[in-house]
């Protein structure tokens, strides 16, 4: 999976008979492998580019998927994206110590900003925030539709109905990404499945496992083996 940032300049960015103008300050994400194209205006076009691959790169194929799109600028999302994509490729480049686990902070912060904040197609993804911080506010509670509904002081039939068609998934579906993707996030940076478990309000760690599995199609302890060299292969530029 490709982001890139455009620093400064502006540019036209074509993606499977698409174009996007690319200014300061925008996003733009696009699946490998992606035909493109691009044309530069008369001055000079910085980005700061970075290529994924691996497990993390599950989230944003999503996302991709849900769109049913090979490419797109992110919108609300774009501009905390931006600095901490811009992070994580200098803390490449300089390597400090313990830089490694510095990216995968950096990398899960910026994952949850664009899968709970850029999912929705369009550029009105209000639903989607408010939902996203009432999970973020208290990720031990194990949130139902009922709970949203009630905290939104939106019923639920209008609540499930204008989800769906503000972004065209279903809200448990959704809900239920956002929360396996976190639980992912955390198990990647070394937390046990009895800690995840006891953080996100889950009844037990055999129910974590079960509905892990049933997510992601293996168990938690796939995750937890995973280190920084495996989990984020990675080119930056």
């Amino acid at each position: 999976m490709n982001l890139m940032h455009t620093v400064s300049g502006r540019a036209e960015f074509g993606i499977e008979g698409t174009s996007y103008l690319l200014e300061p300050g925008s996003v733009i994400i696009f699946g490998l492998g992606v035909p493109y194209t691009q044309t530069v205006g008369d001055e000079p076009w910085v980005v700061r580019y970075l290529t994924m691959n691996g497990l993390w790169t599950t989230p944003l194929k999503e996302v991709l998927c849900e769109k049913k799109l090979g490419g797109f600028p992110l919108g609300y999302a774009a501009r905390p994206v931006a600095q901490l994509l811009d992070t994580i490729v200098d803390l490449a480049l300089n390597q400090p110590r313990a830089w490694e686990w510095d990216c995968l902070s950096k990398m899960s912060e910026m994952l949850k900003h664009i899968t709970c904040n850029d999912r929705a197609p369009g550029t009105d993804n209000r639903l989607v925030t408010d939902i996203a911080t009432l999970i973020d506010a208290s990720p031990d509670r194990s949130w139902s539709i009922i709970d949203i509904s009630r905290e939104l002081g939106i019923p639920l039939s209008t609540l499930t109905r204008r989800f769906a068609n503000e972004t065209g998934t279903p809200i448990a579906r959704w809900m239920r990404n956002v929360r396996m993707t976190r639980a992912r996030l955390l198990l990647s940076q070394g937390m046990s499945v009895v800690a995840v478990a006891d953080h996100m309000g889950f009844s037990s760690p055999f129910h974590l496992s079960r509905s892990y599995k049933s997510w992601a199609g293996h168990s938690p302890s796939v995750e937890m083996k995973s280190t920084p060299a495996n989990l984020m292969e990675y080119l930056s530029r």
